[in-house]
């Protein structure tokens, strides 16, 4: 058997499907300002099997590089301004694992969250759902 030396659908499992929960609500922040804040997870689960003891670094390497994106949060100021920051992260947690010989399998745990915030209108109401 010839093992492989990248990570292609060839040697992908899937082991939870994706899926993304919304979470939005209505909320007081600093005593004064109403606010819709918004949370959002996506999450996955796959492997890659099959993988080359020599193949394993680059792999994980590019995996990393895949699953690293600009990830912006909001927070309320005190002066009522809504001021986003945005971070470069990793949103996987990605674990190689030698399964005998010079074969591996790279576990791909997808967990991506952000929130957003929104300054409550009395127009935006019927958004709360």
């Amino acid at each position: 058997m010839s093992l492989f030396t990248t990570h292609t659908d060839a040697n992908k499992q899937q082991l939870q499907a994706p899926f993304t929960r919304v979470t939005k609500r209505l909320t007081v922040r600093l005593g004064i300002y109403l606010i819709w804040e918004t949370d959002n997870t996506y999450t996955e689960k796959f492997k890659y099997v099959g993988i080359h003891r020599d193949s394993v670094n680059e792999i994980v390497g590019d995996l990393t590089s895949e699953h690293t994106e600009n990830i912006t949060n909001y927070v309320l100021l005190e002066n009522g301004v809504i001021e986003g920051t945005t971070a470069n992260t990793c949103v996987a947690d990605i674990t190689a694992t030698p399964v005998g010989g010079l074969m591996w399998e790279i576990d791909v745990n997808v967990n991506k969250s952000w929130r957003s915030l929104e300054t409550f209108t009395p127009q935006s109401q019927q958004g709360g759902g």
